[in-house]
C-alpha cells in the first residue's frame, strides 16, 4: 500500500530524520512508537506532504507504486491530526465543513449522509453536531469527526497522530475501536504514538523510532522478544516501573 525508501527530513543542513524506510501492506495496522522528539510526527507529516516550508525531505515514498499528487489527500490518504481543536476552521459549523470537504471528494452531499457519519462514529444527536462550530464540541467529539470523515471519504490509507493523548482512559478505548473499524474497509491505518499500551493493543506492526532513526520493526506481538533494540529494552523497562510504588499496591490495567 505504502513504501517508504530513505526518507530523511532537513531543517537546513540538520538533519532530523535520518534515513528512514518501512512500508505498510493494505489492510495492516502499523504502529509508529517513540518518545517525545523521536521524529514521528515529522515522518507522517512528510508521509501526506504537509511539512512546514523550512523543512525538506529527500528520499523516495510511493503510495500503491505511484509517486504522491494533491488529489490523493481524501481520497488515497487522510490523517487524524494530534490537536482536533486546531484543524477546524471555528468559523463554520460541522455540516459547512463537510459540504466543502465533500464536495470535490464524493458524490454524496447532503445532511442524511453526514449524520450517518457521525452517527457510525458513537456521536449522539448528529443533527445537533452538523449545526455547531467545533468550539462548541470536545475535543472527543472532534476526535470522532475526524475518524467519521476518514471513513465517510473512504481513504486508503490513514494517518492517526497521537489519537489518544487528550482524551480520557474511557474515551481513549472507544477511539482505538473506532480506528479498528478502518481495517473492515480494507483500509491501511498507522497510528503515531507515545504510548507502549496503545501500540501493543492496537498494532499489527511496530515501528520503533528514537532520535530521527528507525531502529525496530517487528510484529506487535514479539515486543517482549530479547531481540528488540536495547534502547527499546530500556523504555519498556521504565514503562513497567511506572505503575511501582512504595506501598505495595498493584494496579491493574
Amino acid at each position: 500500500m505504502i513504501r517508504v525508501n530513505n526518507l530523511s527530513i532537513y531543517c537546513g543542513s540538520t538533519k532530523l530524520v535520518d534515513n528512514v524506510s518501512f512500508s505498510v501492506k493494505k489492510g495492516e495496522t502499523a504502529v509508529l512508537l517513540g518518545r517525545s522528539g523521536s521524529g514521528k510526527s515529522l515522518t507522517s507529516l512528510a508521509l501526506m506532504q504537509l511539512l512546514p516550508k523550512n523543512l525538506h525531505s529527500t528520499g523516495e515514498i510511493l503510495y500503491s507504486g505511484q509517486t504522491f499528487s494533491e488529489t490523493m489527500r481524501g481520497t488515497v490518504l487522510g490523517m487524524i491530526m494530534q490537536s482536533p481543536a486546531d484543524c477546524f476552521d471555528q468559523a463554520f459549523t460541522i455540516g459547512s465543513l463537510f459540504k466543502d470537504i465533500f464536495k470535490t471528494r464524493r458524490k454524496k452531499n447532503d445532511s442524511l449522509f453526514f449524520e450517518k457519519i457521525l452517527a457510525d462514529v458513537g456521536l449522539e444527536n448528529p443533527k445537533d453536531i452538523l449545526n455547531s462550530y467545533p468550539f462548541q464540541l470536545s475535543g472527543g467529539m472532534l476526535q470522532r469527526i475526524m475518524i467519521g470523515l476518514c471513513l465517510g471519504l473512504r481513504t486508503e490509507f490513514i494517518i492517526a497522530d497521537e489519537p489518544t493523548s487528550d482524551i480520557d482512559c474511557l474515551a481513549e478505548q472507544e477511539i482505538l475501536s473506532l480506528l479498528q473499524k478502518t481495517k473492515n474497509q480494507a483500509q491501511s491505518l498507522m497510528i503515531i504514538t507515545h504510548n507502549i499500551k496503545t501500540a501493543c493493543t492496537a498494532a499489527d506492526r511496530i515501528l520503533f523510532m528514537h532520535k530521527g532513526r528507525l531502529l525496530d520493526d517487528f510484529p506487535a506481538a514479539e515486543v517482549h522478544s530479547p531481540k528488540r533494540h536495547p534502547i527499546l529494552k530500556a523504555l519498556l523497562s521504565d514503562n513497567a516501573k511506572i505503575c511501582e510504588n512504595s506501598w505495595g499496591v498493584k494496579f491493574h490495567d
